[in-house]
């Protein structure tokens, strides 16, 4: 409730997959969200994980568009994070969180699979402390992320941006299921990545394929 009340009058954007390892990311998809609004004349990301699937965020990225274009809404680095150990004007602190600047890798986990290919710009991602997935945004946790917006901007333009697509905020979430594997998301348009089922059926129209060809050269 506390993380919720923090960004009253924020914009919410979802979540989609664009992994399943997992086998639960869509379900896993629709548990985070994050809020974007303006605070003390900064953009302040505000992540939240809802649960109840077990999970943790432990790397968030920003795509900020291509690299010096005059569709840039972000100057390159992270103002300032809101955590176990840090806080912005006024901000809660959530103890069970601990994220430093910079994330590892510097790219989004399975975002060369995006068209346009997700890259993050310059210094705009963090991660999670070790131990990992303890610091990470568990269900019930939230962080939050300030980011100055370059001169002339105004948080209608970034929020155009991040509803186009030109602006994407990346996750990677680890620790999912009973099984802790990790599966990548992204804001935007749903990036359509197909369901176990729909693979193995694809897979098994593949392999009938593959079956007549080899018949047909056996002849």
């Amino acid at each position: 409730m506390i993380g919720a009340m923090a960004v009253a009058n924020a914009v919410p954007f979802s979540f989609s997959n664009i992994s399943n390892n997992s086998g639960q990311a869509a379900q896993v998809a629709s548990q985070f969200t994050v809020d974007v609004s303006l605070r003390n004349g900064r953009a302040l990301f505000w992540f939240s994980n809802t649960g109840p699937i077990a999970s943790s965020l432990t790397d968030i990225y920003i795509d900020d568009g291509p690299n010096g274009s005059s569709s840039d809404m972000l100057q390159n680095g992270i103002y300032a994070l809101v955590d176990r150990d840090d806080s912005y004007n006024g901000l809660p602190r959530n103890n069970g969180v601990d994220f430093s600047r910079y994330a590892t890798p510097a790219n989004l986990p399975e975002g060369n699979t995006l068209n346009p290919r997700f890259e993050t710009t310059g210094c705009l991602s963090a991660d999670s402390d070790s131990p990992t997935s303890p610091n990470g945004i568990n269900p019930g946790e939230w962080l939050g992320v300030v980011i100055n917006l370059i001169s002339g901007r105004g948080l209608p333009d970034l929020l155009g941006a991040l509803e186009s697509g030109v602006v994407r905020v990346g996750l990677h979430v680890q620790s999912i299921g009973p099984n802790g594997q990790s599966d990548s998301f992204v804001t935007g348009p749903s990036p359509g990545v197909p369901d176990s089922s729909t693979t193995a059926m694809l897979l098994g129209v593949a392999l009938l394929g593959l079956e007549g060809l080899r018949r047909r050269i056996a002849r």
